[in-house]
């Protein structure tokens, strides 16, 4: 889905041992050519596939006591009858993220991001990039798209915060004129890979406070709901990857 939507022909760096980084970090001078993918889909009954798929969209949320999970809107040419693909095996290990084991970090600078662990305060969140990708039709003997073009992209970070004395700074940040730009990272790890490391998911981003809730509650606790948006940042040359 990262592929199909942020930034393709990503290969990873590293080895065996150490285990592969993937980084996807969108361009900002030039299109970030996505990958394609033809999908099969169907029953026992009739098989279907649609080619040039590729996602304009995708969400990564959590929430406590529950896995992380992913869904994504795909756009595809057209709809043909097919046969499925033979002889497919099915996965052997399914290792799911749960949300209790991500953290969030917050720091002032893109050099500095995953330097300063915000504890005691994430209670859910909802990471939705668009990706600006859209498909483009032309007079060219097709009824149906044919080409892709890039649009404005950026990322929705929806999330419940504990309010502590860290989260209530955030509303200054909010008020400030210019707004203070934060540097986000959710970092999860999962099972050994390799050797020497485990396996992480890594979502980073620049981002400015665009909605600050009022105060709820949970069991007691005071909270708020904070929404975050990307924010391009000269210095860093960025505004968000995915690792």
């Amino acid at each position: 889905i990262l592929g199909m939507s942020i930034k393709g022909g990503v290969t990873g760096s590293g080895t065996a041992s150490t285990g592969y980084t993937y980084t996807y970090l969108p361009n900002l001078g030039s299109a970030n050519n996505v990958d394609s993918y033809t999908m099969k889909y169907g029953d026992d009954v009739q098989a279907y596939q649609s080619g040039f798929c590729f996602a304009q969209d995708f969400d990564i949320s959590g929430s406590l006591d529950d896995a992380l999970k992913v869904k994504a809107n795909i756009v595809a040419q057209n709809v043909r009858t097919t046969t499925f693909t033979g002889s497919l095996a099915n996965p052997t290990t399914l290792d799911p993220i749960i949300t209790g084991t991500c953290k969030m970090y917050v720091d002032s600078t893109w050099a500095g991001l995953g330097t300063s662990q915000v504890s005691g305060t994430i209670i859910d969140f909802s990471y939705k990039v668009t990706s600006g990708i859209v498909p483009v039709k032309y007079a060219d003997g097709n009824i149906y798209f044919s080409d892709m073009a890039e649009k404005k992209r950026h990322i929705e970070l929806d999330t419940t915060m504990a309010f502590t004395a860290s989260t209530a700074t955030y509303f200054a940040d909010y008020i400030a004129s210019p707004q203070t730009k934060k540097f986000l990272r959710l970092k999860s790890q999962g099972p050994t890979i390799g050797t020497t490391t485990n396996a992480e998911l890594d979502l980073d981003g620049v981002f400015i406070v665009d909605t600050f809730g009022s105060l709820g509650e949970r069991d007691g606790q005071d909270i708020v709901k904070i929404k975050w948006l990307s924010h391009g940042d000269s210095t860093a040359s960025t505004e968000g990857q995915k690792m």
